[in-house]
């Protein structure tokens, strides 16, 4: 009855109201955009200032998509009115002064809008929650990387600097006592000296293998001409980036661009490979691609599957192109300043 009265006499509330309701029957459908509950109030109550804020459980006030906020002080144009939840006030929304005919129209669309407003409510929610373990996966990176380059220290300042030293001391005592040891006693020495060289390799192997001194020190672009320069086969290096970025960019389009490489040396033996990173838009992209077999998989290994997690750890997105007989192209996109 009330709907068919409103329909007559209110036609506006009526329209407005079937609007809401519309939205609301939607939701089980579809997943709405962060902020389109917002832009749905603000159409049918007339109000381009509105806006809403959502309590979160902890007591902090968010927008819809998850931005912290804070609920201004009521003012000659502006009202704050409290939206109730199941659980107490759910949030706020914010609008200009109503007139007094218009008051009627702002509690049925309110009243309309409540399992809307819940429901946006709880996708701030997520959103808050998706930020916390995006910027929980970036600490863990960064600290994965401050602990790399401390081992690389101590590889290179300790383990290195004392095998070096050791090799040296027998070298030289080699020659000091050399016309008093036995042929035995110098082929013992010869073959522990060359032990020492090759563990010395060993472990500069390795601490290259973690993350190059250009990288830190250099930054991006030296460090991939590096390790194009230590590539077995032939890598054409299209073009790389003139400037620095943060520490965990430079770092992770460093492994991308180690990781491609290696995949397309052992997979694509003797095919032409390329390898690009260029900055566009705030975006750093890194391309590596080879004529081989194709049909690579980026769930097929731990490499890069653990690659993919840590390009996702910094906001990015890596891809791998990869139709059989016609190469393979690794591309990752990484949010840069």
């Amino acid at each position: 009855l009330q709907r068919l009265i409103d329909r007559t006499y209110d036609r506006r509330t009526f329209e407005a109201v079937a609007r809401v309701r519309a939205f609301t029957d939607r939701l089980g459908l579809e997943l709405p955009m962060p902020g389109e509950l917002r832009d749905v109030l603000a159409s049918v109550l007339r109000d381009p200032d509105l806006d809403l804020a959502f309590a979160l459980p902890d007591g902090r006030l968010v927008d819809s998509r998850g931005t912290p906020r804070e609920v201004p002080a009521d003012s000659e144009q502006l009202v704050v009115t409290s939206l109730p939840g199941r659980s107490g006030v759910c949030g706020y929304v914010v609008h200009r002064r109503l007139a007094d005919a218009d008051a009627h129209l702002f509690g049925d669309v309110m009243q309309a809008a409540s399992t809307s407003l819940e429901h946006a409510r709880l996708q701030a929610e997520l959103c808050v929650q998706l930020a916390a373990v995006e910027a929980s996966r970036a600490r863990v990176v960064e600290a994965a990387d401050a602990e790399r380059r401390r081992v690389e220290r101590d590889l290179h300042d300790g383990a290195q600097q004392q095998l070096v030293a050791l090799a040296l001391s027998l070298r030289s005592e080699q020659r000091r006592l050399g016309r008093t040891l036995g042929s035995e006693a110098l082929q013992l020495i010869d073959g522990t000296v060359n032990g020492l060289r090759d563990a010395v390799d060993e472990l500069r192997a390795l601490a290259h293998g973690l993350v190059p001194a250009a990288l830190a020190s250099e930054g991006l672009g030296p460090a991939l001409v590096e390790l194009v320069a230590r590539q077995a086969g032939v890598v054409i290096l299209l073009e790389i980036p003139a400037h620095r970025h943060l520490p965990m960019t430079e770092a992770t389009a460093w492994f991308v661009a180690c990781e491609g490489l290696t995949n397309a040396a052992k997979h694509a033996v003797g095919a032409d490979m390329t390898l690009a990173a260029r900055c566009c838009e705030e975006l750093l992209t890194v391309s590596v691609s080879d004529t081989g077999p194709g049909g690579a998989a980026l769930d097929a290994g731990s490499g890069l599957r653990g690659l993919s997690d840590r390009v996702a750890a910094c906001g990015g997105t890596l891809r791998l192109a990869s139709t059989p007989g016609r190469g393979t192209v690794l591309t990752a996109t990484i949010p840069c300043e």
